[in-house]
């Protein structure tokens, strides 16, 4: 399944500013890599930072994850059902796995029926717990929409959770850049900043069939789609205040971020069990505030058409 970002803005007497990348760049050695980003926010004033990364991390971080393929999807569950069948001994049980068009066709048959049954239901189970370790091992994972389409997404909430660590040094620099600001407008300023990072949604036929860029590749890349950049902001605002609620908030056609932070005025919020989060819109090139959503996005999330998946730290290893 691939988000593809519509987004439009129509503002009436004072026009969005489109988001302005400056200059950007990026100087390899061999041990790490230096970026430097040069831009402009939605009111005019420019921003400069710079940070230093591994390389190890910086390349080396997801650099396993492809596309999601119904078909090797199915290869996989059906060396899993296969593993689990030649346990059962043929002279009491046969079992048959087949692919299919609509899947994994699974039959079992006996001289006792109360045992074809209790083959398949174990089988039926197996088959639904392969699927989900496939989704896990490979970052992907099940969703329903709101029209109740089922479908599969990459875990934006894993990747952005376990990137965390990895977005360290532009933490650190933004910290040391802007000092002890409100929280508020420090993110106003980080969200301008993955705003400002070209959009495209096509960026390489690999990524274009996986519809996603993990964060680490969005920096080096200096591109990302919908759900790409709105990862990366999910990320960065975990990484700067980790005891902050964040959510990835999916819309029909569109990635946002909710931030549990107080709204006021006229801010865009939504109440997602009893908590309320902000709303941002990380895609660009309109450099929409914090709290502000495009009109496109607006009538989805006022008519609650949307999911919410919260972004959870990680869990600390044991040592």
């Amino acid at each position: 399944m691939r988000i593809v970002c519509y987004l439009t803005a129509f503002v009436l007497f004072t026009p969005l500013l489109r988001a302005e990348q400056i200059n950007f760049n990026l100087e390899r050695d061999k041990n790490t890599t230096e970026f430097n980003y040069h831009w402009r926010d939605g009111k005019g004033t420019e921003h400069q930072i710079g940070f230093v990364m591994d390389n190890e991390v910086l390349y080396g971080t997801f650099r396993h994850f492809k596309a999601y393929r119904q078909s090797a999807a199915q290869r996989f569950v059906l060396k899993q059902l296969r593993e689990i069948s030649s346990t059962f001994d043929p002279r009491d049980i046969r079992v048959q796995l087949s692919l299919t068009q609509a899947g994994i066709q699974v039959e079992a048959s006996s001289v006792d029926e109360e045992s074809s049954l209790a083959v398949l239901q174990t089988l039926r189970k197996a088959q639904q717990e392969s699927f989900d370790e496939f989704l896990k091992n490979n970052y992907f994972s099940p969703y329903i929409d709101p029209f109740g389409v089922e479908g599969v997404n990459p875990d934006h909430g894993r990747f952005a959770a376990e990137s965390i660590e990895l977005l360290k040094p532009i933490k650190e620099a933004f910290k040391k850049k802007y000092g002890r600001i409100r929280s508020k407008k420090m993110l106003s300023i980080v969200l301008s900043f993955v705003q400002s990072i070209p959009y495209h949604d096509q960026v390489s036929e690999a990524d274009k069939n996986a519809g996603f860029i993990p964060p680490n590749k969005l920096l080096y890349r200096n591109l990302g789609d919908c759900d790409s950049k709105s990862t990366l902001f999910a990320s960065l605002a975990k990484a700067m205040y980790p005891k902050l609620g964040v959510a990835m908030i999916y819309i029909p056609n569109h990635t946002l971020v909710g931030l549990q932070i107080a709204h006021v005025g006229q801010d865009q919020w939504i109440n997602h069990n009893g908590i309320h989060y902000i709303l941002a819109e990380p895609v660009g090139p309109e450099l929409l505030p914090m709290a502000k959503v495009a009109d496109s996005s607006e009538s989805y999330v006022f008519g609650k058409m949307y999911r919410v998946e919260k972004v959870k730290r990680p869990k600390r290893k044991r040592k």
